[in-house]
This record gives structure tokens, C-alpha cells and sequence, in this order.
């Protein structure tokens, strides 16, 4: 199983889990892990995404980057669609995750994003 992305340097670690939420493994992107066939759940970054594994087939999950800018130094927190926080940074940054919406807030504004896969997408604050 590999997570793959657009970066190249400073890649995000993902883990494995499975249906009982036991750690299995563990990876930066673009670093592959082998696992049994089966269905398990991989996070990146507190971003969770179920994918099943076959016998004899490469299981390829692509993630996509969200770079928030203009933060002027200052905290901001992205959350999932769901309004689960994922993430709490400090200052401009570069953050690997799963295709999906999500919403990066700053103080009192509150912007959203769309991750696309192997694309960067930015917010400006």
C-alpha cells in the first residue's frame, strides 16, 4: 500500500489501522508498506481514508497538498468537512491530506478548500 505525493521533501507520515483500530503500520509518503489483503483505514494527518488491499495488486492512495498563506506568524486550525479538527499550526505551511473540503481558520475568518489529487491548492489569508 502506498500513499503517494506531490512533495519532495519534508513528506507527512501516514498509518495503517485495522477494524480495530490497532496500529499496524507506518510510513512517510511515498514509501510503501506491505500489508495483508484486507480493508483497513490509513491517516494522514488525522485525515482518515478506508482502502482495501488484494493479493498481487499495488493499492495506491493519492493525496493532495494544502498550502495556507499570509498567516503572518499567527496560529491556524483546518478542519474536515465534518467540523473535526485536524490540524493546529503555526505560520505558513504546506500540509498533506486526503481529496476532500475542508476549512482553515484564522482568528475570525474562516476559509474553505477543496484537495484535489496530486494538486496544490492554496488559501490566502
Amino acid at each position: 500500500m502506498w500513499v503517494s505525493s506531490i512533495l519532495t521533501s519534508g513528506n507527512a507520515k501516514f498509518y495503517v489501522y485495522d477494524a480495530a483500530w490497532d496500529e499496524l503500520d507506518n510510513a512517510y509518503t511515498n514509501k510503501e508498506v506491505e500489508l495483508f489483503p484486507g480493508t483497513y483505514t490509513v491517516s494522514l494527518n488525522d485525515c482518515q481514508m478506508s482502502t482495501s488491499v488484494h493479493a498481487g495488486e499495488r493499492s495506491v492512495l493519492p493525496s493532495g497538498v494544502l498550502t495556507v498563506l499570509g498567516t503572518e506568524g499567527g496560529y491556524f486550525d483546518v478542519y474536515d468537512s465534518e467540523g473535526n479538527l485536524l490540524t493546529h499550526l503555526r505560520g505558513d505551511k504546506a500540509i498533506e491530506l486526503f481529496p476532500g473540503n475542508y476549512s482553515v481558520v484564522l482568528d475570525d475568518v474562516n476559509l474553505t478548500a477543496t484537495v484535489v489529487s496530486e494538486q496544490n491548492v492554496s488559501v490566502d489569508f
